[in-house]
């Protein structure tokens, strides 16, 4: 008995496992899901290079080279123990497998900030894991561990020359999707139909999961403009979400629908309405009420909430806000450092037509501004304020009572005693570099 053959008669219940688990974190319904992770709550450019990787590395290492290389395998001693065991043929050279988890080590690699040992570090680890996975999946089979290495080596390059040289800007989308994704597509189909062999499911879900990729990811940029969140609370409760509905569509799916190989392409194009229509409308319809319930905002009281995803639109926002202020009114600002709020006044005064340069008040605590038409603005900053004695001297109380201008007051917790029982409350909660949560309350 050959040495390969006794390991498969005599596989080890804790390799198979191993196997097993490998096998499952590189399955490409795994790989939908890293990808949804990565779009809602990573980065959308990071999603749409992990797209083009993986159909890069499937075109090429499950397409091309499997059939291209045809050569005996020394492992295919029993085929019935292989079929038993792993439910597949064996024909694949490189491995996709490894060329996945090889695609999940280099987008590591290139997310983590760590030295550059550290770097290699989680790129040797997942070689060798690869190393041992190939000895526990056919035990010492020589040329399928090659397939593995070949596999991981390959996976590599495709993912580290795509993170690496790949610019993607969010206007450019549509045209990589155009110039890119459908021929890759395209040559999915004619590909397979040249070859005709075992790939044939894969190659309809891949096929699938991209094209769709290509009509819903314009749909989300031109009607849904989906913004991704980096509040912490928020993300994880997403995360589960994501996981969650994508694992319960799988199953469902595959115990309705299995085995057909049409279906495989509509499975993986349904699976994107769900990550790049459901979940960001999802996200959208919640984001609201989350924002208002981690910032303690009494939703009873809000009379606008909205989600600013650029400068311009937060313009939009103040516009609308100036126009429902009177005269009298106190407009109480708060939010982090850093949040906008001084921004955020500077263009509703703007839009009440106040000229000349516009600054924060953060060391002079108070500014005062006119318009040629006489009305009256203050704008306060108490972050520096060392007691209320000092609102005191600049004559807070006094101006607070003046009924012909409007005050615009930012830190008011540090004279909340001069506040009046009525106002109106802005909340402004930082998402990203442009994006703002802004809520306004009836006081």
């Amino acid at each position: 008995m050959s040495l390969v053959r006794f390991f498969q008669e005599n596989a080890n219940s804790f390799l198979s496992a191993v196997a097993d688990v490998f096998n499952f974190l590189s399955s490409f319904p795994v790989l939908v899901i890293l990808f949804a992770i990565v779009f809602l709550l990573i980065s959308k450019e990071d999603s749409f290079k992990l797209g083009l990787s993986y159909a890069a590395s499937f075109l090429l290492g499950g397409v091309v080279l499997k059939n291209i290389v045809a050569r005996p395998r020394p492992y295919m001693v029993d085929s019935t123990i292989l079929a038993q065991r792993f439910g597949s043929s064996f024909g694949s050279m490189p491995s996709l497998t490894a060329m996945n988890v090889s695609g999940v080590a280099t987008y590591s690699i290139f997310k983590t900030r760590e030295t550059k040992k550290t770097k290699w570090v989680i790129l040797s680890s997942f070689f060798l894991f690869c190393v041992f996975v190939a000895f526990s999946k056919i035990y010492l089979a020589q040329n399928y561990l090659l397939d593995m290495l070949v596999g991981f080596v390959l996976g590599f390059i495709i993912f580290y020359l795509v993170f690496k040289f790949i610019k993607i800007r969010e206007k450019d989308y549509k045209w990589y999707l155009f110039g890119v994704v459908i021929p890759l597509g395209i040559m999915f189909i004619f590909i397979n139909q040249w070859f005709q062999n075992d790939g044939n499911i894969r190659v309809f879900e891949y096929s699938g999961f991209i094209i769709s990729f290509l009509l819903f990811s314009y749909i989300e940029q031109r009607f849904i403009k989906y913004q991704i969140k980096n509040n912490l609370i928020f993300s994880s409760f997403k995360l589960c979400i994501i996981v969650l509905v994508l694992c319960l569509y799988f199953f469902l799916y595959d115990k309705l629908l299995h085995g057909v190989v049409i279906f495989a392409f509509v499975k993986y194009f349904l699976a994107n309405v769900i990550i790049l229509v459901v979940l960001p409308l999802l996200f959208k319809f919640f984001e609201k009420y989350f924002y208002v319930f981690s910032n303690q905002v009494d939703s009873k009281r809000v009379v606008l909430s909205k989600i600013s995803l650029s400068l311009k639109a937060t313009k939009k926002i103040a516009k609308k806000f100036a126009s429902q202020l009177h005269s009298g009114d106190i407009v109480v600002l708060s939010g982090d450092l850093g949040a906008g709020k001084s921004v955020f006044t500077r263009d509703i005064l703007q839009e009440f037509g106040v000229e000349g340069k516009i600054t924060s008040p953060t060391f002079t605590i108070l500014n005062e501004y006119k318009t040629p038409n006489g009305q009256h603005y203050y704008h306060f900053d108490m972050y520096r304020l060392n007691d209320e004695q000092e609102a005191e001297n600049i004559g807070l109380e006094e101006i607070l009572g003046d009924n012909s201008s409007i005050k615009f007051i930012e830190w008011a917790d540090r004279v909340q005693s001069y506040l009046p029982e009525h106002y109106k409350k802005v909340t402004i909660v930082k998402l990203g570099k442009n994006s703002r949560n802004i809520i306004v309350e009836e006081i």
